[in-house]
């Protein structure tokens, strides 16, 4: 379920346009709620569901409801339909899997706002930064990754940074996603 929460807010960011990390812009979204699906609520249930409050208890059914219909969906069912394959509907695109990558293949990445990543894949899921642009990302860092989906955000399942022994999770394009530029 918290998987389900957690793609819940990157599409109710995705369709907002903005991502939700302020006060102001928690009241800007909750507006904006209001005025497209006519439902209201409140600062602190937003904040709870962002994560942005220690205090997190389960989401209550009709918060689910109104902010998947926000997002796009029916309700909250059409959208737990989504995310367990059953809707035609929510095709990704271009997907990319490191099983399908010849090692030495050269991946090129960008994301909002003005993001860049080159690349290079050596095998067994791993991959290299050899150059980016207004990243956290480091050259030389180390990522582990399964699959490449073009407009999805990029779920890096380990972060090895240049001189750290211990690895860590990353995410790029969290509110609109990545693109795939090139493959070569």
């Amino acid at each position: 379920m918290e998987t389900y929460i957690e793609e819940l807010r990157r599409r109710v960011e995705r369709a907002w346009g903005r991502e939700v990390t302020t006060p102001s812009s928690i009241n800007d979204l909750l507006r904006d709620i209001k005025a497209k699906t006519g439902n209201s609520l409140s600062q602190s249930t937003i904040k709870r569901v962002w994560g942005l409050v220690t205090w997190r208890p389960q989401s209550s059914g009709t918060t689910l409801e109104i902010l998947a219909t926000y997002a796009g969906y029916a309700g909250w069912k059409a959208f737990c339909e989504a995310m367990d394959g059953r809707n035609s509907s929510d095709f990704i695109g271009k997907a990319l899997h490191s099983s399908e990558i010849a090692s030495g293949t050269m991946v090129c990445l960008s994301w909002q706002p003005d993001r860049t990543c080159r690349l290079r894949y050596d095998g067994e899921q791993m991959f290299t930064v050899m150059e980016h642009t207004n990243s956290k990302l480091q050259v030389g860092a180390r990522l582990r990754m399964t699959t490449i989906a073009d407009g999805c955000p990029l779920i890096v399942d380990e972060l090895w940074l240049p001189g750290e022994d211990t690895p860590q999770a990353y995410i790029a394009g969290k509110t609109n996603g990545v693109k795939i530029e090139s493959v070569n």
